[in-house]
């Protein structure tokens, strides 16, 4: 996915949580501006004490237990990709948009427990005057916090997730796309037979694919090879890389589709690598 999308995403995710924190921190700005009508319960030093050093220790500790469910996921996700390779795409999605949340979780825990010890240093050294902008600020960025971590943990959660990221990448790659709907069963077709012809080339000493690791003898691996070797054009490689993550999301998606169009470009596709030496003449051997 492109650093457009990915940015539209993450505002899409958490816009709600960020306006709740902007019309929160606006409803501050005025009190102290114009109002200035102190709340009373960060006059008193035990309230602060205890909320900003309980608060800040608790949301430190709930992340440190998200962090670990994270390295935790991510393990299961690898593993997952080691079984059934066509799932490559769906778990780097998946994994850069749990990043994602978790970056974005760590910056504001960070900014949250600075706010919390400035509460702290404020209320020791008797600036008064702070305490209700401080404390304010402090307690919005706790619950910020707070909203973040529930957040991660209903999209790890979620059932659905998988379908989600399937949609989102299949709506980037057909974007450009007409809506005339084509036979999946003839894309699939099509594709076996492309594939058919990156393995036979990988028979070839000149890149020696093969290893006992299933992975590395995926298809994916083996056109990052033939990208390396530079044997076939970079654009090319890249149209054949979008036509694999677009059959994986096929036959991994619950309702398979595709589009006229994609089933023609897969059909040129394999005109011109039949036309490539390493590729044809391995195929007309066959």
């Amino acid at each position: 996915m492109d650093d457009k999308n990915k940015v539209r995403l993450l505002i899409k995710e958490y816009i709600m949580v960020d306006l709740t924190f902007l019309l929160g921190l606006i409803l501050i700005i005025l009190n102290e501006t114009f109002i200035k009508q102190p709340i009373s319960f960060f006059n008193e030093k035990n309230n602060i004490f205890y909320l900003f050093s309980t608060g800040a220790q608790t949301l430190a500790g709930l992340f440190g237990l998200t962090m670990a469910g994270y390295v935790f996921l991510v393990e299961r996700l690898d593993k997952s990709v080691d079984e059934d390779d066509t799932l490559i795409d769906i778990v780097k999605e998946l994994k850069s948009n749990y990043f994602n949340m978790v970056c974005r979780m760590g910056v504001v825990l960070f900014i949250a427990v600075s706010v919390s010890l400035l509460n702290i240093i404020t209320v020791s050294e008797n600036l008064n005057s702070f305490n209700n902008l401080f404390g304010s600020l402090g307690f919005l960025l706790l619950l910020l916090v707070l909203l973040y971590i529930i957040i991660f943990i209903f999209n790890v959660a979620d059932p659905e997730k998988n379908e989600k990221s399937i949609k989102t990448l299949y709506e980037e790659i057909e974007k450009n796309n007409n809506k005339q709907t084509g036979d999946v069963a003839e894309f699939l077709s099509l594709w076996n037979k492309l594939e058919n012809l990156i393995n036979l080339s990988s028979q070839n000493s000149k890149f020696n694919l093969y290893n006992s690791n299933k992975l590395n003898n995926s298809i994916w691996n083996k056109l990052k090879f033939l990208r390396n070797s530079k044997e076939l054009d970079t654009d090319l490689i890249d149209r054949i890389d979008e036509m694999r993550r677009l059959r994986n999301l096929i036959v991994h998606g619950k309702e398979p589709r595709v589009s006229q169009n994609t089933i023609e470009e897969l059909q040129d596709l394999i005109l011109k690598i039949e036309d490539i030496s390493i590729f044809g003449n391995h195929y007309d051997e066959e």
